[in-house]
């Protein structure tokens, strides 16, 4: 009798839990127009007429269930080129080089986004 490798029972019960869970996520959702789709190592469910709400993912093996979504950090006029009406530098801080740098690049501790 052979036996089966540990990655292939591992494979074997990955293929299992994913079929669980999308049928599982399928009948509690049904009815709701989201998006259901299997990935490697997750569930993903999606809202496809607002995208912006972000996704759910769902672990195959743990069942831990995460939320990802966009954020949006209103940040200003751009120092140097507010050309609006409106743009006051004495009642909102100007966005400048750094405001960027920090928002894309890092500096966790002072971006208001992360």
């Amino acid at each position: 009798m052979e036996t089966q490798a540990p990655a292939d029972l591992d494979t074997v019960r990955l293929c299992r839990a994913a079929n669980i869970l999308h049928a599982l996520a399928r009948d509690m959702l049904a009815g709701s127009g989201l998006d259901i789709r299997q990935r490697r190592h997750e569930l993903v469910i999606s809202n496809p007429r607002n995208p912006d709400r972000g996704r759910i993912y769902i672990n195959y093996l743990t069942g831990e269930v995460s939320w990802q979504r966009p954020v949006w950090t209103y940040y200003g006029y751009l120092k140097g080129y507010a050309q609006a009406p409106e743009a006051d530098s004495d009642s909102e801080p100007p966005a400048d080089a750094q405001t960027i740098l920090r928002a894309l690049c890092g500096d966790d501790e002072n971006n208001p986004a992360s």
